[in-house]
């Protein structure tokens, strides 16, 4: 992900928000079968406010987004 773009995503969340985010976070060790590469972003929200921020910004910044959990 370029720079400006991670800024201008970061820029519309509240703080509480951004220090959630990580970049470059390998996904393997967060699945079952223990494949995946990097996300260029990341975050564990731990409300559903800072859920709905996140998908929020993301929409507006036209970032896609997947969200992993409940598989397996």
């Amino acid at each position: 992900m370029a720079p400006q773009m991670y800024e201008h995503f970061s820029s519309n969340l509240p703080p509480d928000t951004q220090a959630i985010l990580q970049r470059d976070i390998p996904l393997a060790p967060l699945t079952s079968f223990g494949i995946g590469g990097p996300a260029d972003l990341f975050a564990e929200p731990k409300t559903i406010e800072q859920l709905e921020k996140l998908l929020a910004a993301a929409t507006e910044s036209n970032i896609p987004f997947y969200i992993l959990g409940g598989g397996s």
